[in-house]
């Protein structure tokens, strides 16, 4: 983390649904449970649940997972964004706290 986060009282992770790709709960970077899954013409949409947070993913059309069953999400730390929770302002993305 930089001075930059490091200087917030809190931050908020942000990843777009594109950028996240479901893996096994082992494999993940993060590990969670299916909550919703929805069939969106030519991808379906996993929402996800971790700890008190909600992700969802964009996944082939063809994806079928059980609610409540676990599952792991993965990403390219690129792609995650980061902002102050008080202000909701971006404060940067992953790629620029390396």
């Amino acid at each position: 983390m930089t001075s930059v986060a490091e200087s917030r009282k809190k931050v908020t992770a942000g990843l777009r649904p594109e950028d996240c790709r479901v893996t096994r709960p082992s494999q993940g970077k993060i590990a969670a449970r299916v909550y919703a899954v929805e069939l969106i013409g030519d991808h379906t949409l996993i929402t996800c649940q971790f700890g008190g947070a909600t992700v969802t993913v964009k996944a082939d059309k063809s994806a079928h997972y059980d609610m409540d069953e676990p599952i792991g999400i993965t990403f390219q730390d690129a792609a995650v964004f980061l902002f102050d929770s008080e202000t909701g302002a971006r404060i940067g993305r992953g790629a620029d706290f390396r």
